[in-house]
């Protein structure tokens, strides 16, 4: 950023300058595709980035500080940490993200309106060396969902934007 390296991430100031005290260190593998501001403070990037500083982080992690240290969640990395992207979405296709460490995983997922009722339910297998999956959007209206997903070791619910 204006000369300065920052490995696919920066923060700036008000003032359109580079914020010094923010170091990404080695950062994102590959490119950063979103961003979301959580109410502490902290960061949610999701990408194309397949590690952060060195730690395996599979399209999705959380800043922790200002020094560009990350967590998934509140307790730290967890083995089914999922991503959604892009997030907010314009309604056609979205794609789902998890580590895979070996083998395949099968994977339910049901992508529910406000009022809790299904508009989506797909089943899933990600696989080892493939940890992506490709949901099909076609038909659903601007709205806020939510999307449960859940495997053998349990469930995540993620929010999703639909954007008219």
């Amino acid at each position: 950023y204006n000369g300065t390296a920052r490995n696919h991430i920066a923060r700036i100031n008000a003032d359109g300058s580079l914020d010094a005290s923010f170091d990404p260190g080695a950062g994102a593998s590959y490119d950063v595709q979103t961003t979301a501001l959580q109410p502490d403070g902290k960061i949610i990037i999701g990408g194309w980035f397949e590690s952060y500083n060195g730690t395996a982080r599979n399209h999705i992690t959380r800043l922790l500080g200002g020094d560009g240290t990350t967590g998934v969640g509140a307790g730290g990395a967890r083995d089914n940490a999922f991503g959604l992207w892009p997030n907010p979405n314009n309604g056609e296709q979205l794609w789902l993200s998890m580590p895979v460490k070996s083998g395949a995983t099968k994977v339910a997922v049901a992508i529910r309106d406000v009022m809790g009722h299904d508009v989506l339910a797909q089943a899933v297998t990600i696989s080892g060396g493939e940890p992506n999956a490709l949901l099909e959007l076609i038909g659903l209206a601007a709205g806020t969902y939510t999307v449960s997903i859940e495997t053998a070791g349990g469930r995540t619910t993620l929010p999703l934007v639909i954007e008219p």
